[in-house]
Protein backbone atom coordinates (compact mmCIF):
# COMPACT_ATOMS: atom_id res chain seq x y z
CA UNK A 1 0.00 0.00 0.00
CA UNK A 2 1.71 3.35 -1.32
CA UNK A 3 0.37 6.61 -0.45
CA UNK A 4 1.58 7.99 -4.18
CA UNK A 5 -1.13 10.25 -5.13
CA UNK A 6 -2.02 8.69 -8.75
CA UNK A 7 -3.80 6.46 -6.20
CA UNK A 8 -5.58 8.85 -3.75
CA UNK A 9 -8.35 9.55 -5.73
CA UNK A 10 -10.88 7.73 -3.69
CA UNK A 11 -11.87 10.14 -0.48
CA UNK A 12 -10.12 7.48 1.96
CA UNK A 13 -6.65 7.85 0.70
CA UNK A 14 -7.65 11.85 0.61
CA UNK A 15 -8.05 11.69 4.31
CA UNK A 16 -5.19 10.09 5.02
CA UNK A 17 -2.73 12.83 3.49
CA UNK A 18 -5.08 15.79 4.86
CA UNK A 19 -4.71 14.37 7.97
CA UNK A 20 -1.02 13.67 8.09
CA UNK A 21 -0.57 17.71 6.85
CA UNK A 22 -2.51 18.45 9.84
CA UNK A 23 -0.69 16.07 12.15
CA UNK A 24 2.27 18.22 10.74
CA UNK A 25 0.79 21.70 10.66
CA UNK A 26 -0.29 21.18 14.12
CA UNK A 27 3.68 19.85 15.08
CA UNK A 28 5.09 23.01 13.62
CA UNK A 29 2.87 25.63 15.52
CA UNK A 30 3.04 23.61 18.90
CA UNK A 31 6.68 23.43 18.71
CA UNK A 32 6.48 27.17 17.63
CA UNK A 33 4.14 28.39 20.71
CA UNK A 34 6.68 26.52 22.46
CA UNK A 35 10.08 28.36 21.46
CA UNK A 36 8.38 31.93 21.82
CA UNK A 37 6.93 30.88 25.35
Amino acid sequence: MSLSPVFCYNKFCIEILLLIKGKIFYLNFAITNFVLK
